[in-house]
């Protein structure tokens, strides 16, 4: 109850947009932000597809790799707070 109500809003938000992932995505969404190759984990493309279509990570182009999109970057910035890792402002 002494809890603030933005703040249990913030952690819900937060919650509902992590729960939706399986433990594929959330390495997805790790290997993307390290720079990780997919293949080198055993992640297979079409995984790699469809977290690029709900809009996660998109492919670039120009370097042939996957990175993350800003809210593939919000998702996995939830993930690890949730885990008890504070992320450095960008």
């Amino acid at each position: 109850m002494g809890r603030h109500p933005s703040a249990r809003g913030q952690h819900w938000g937060m919650a509902k947009a992590t729960t939706k992932l399986n433990a594929q995505d959330r390495v997805i969404l790790f290997c993307a932000a390290a720079g990780i190759e997919h293949a080198a984990v055993g992640i297979l493309a079409r995984a790699m597809q469809s977290m690029a279509i709900r809009s996660y990570i998109e492919h670039d182009h120009e370097s042939g790799a996957y990175v993350l999109t800003a809210s593939g970057r919000a998702v996995l910035e939830g993930i690890l707070q949730q885990a008890g890792f504070n992320i450095a402002p960008r």
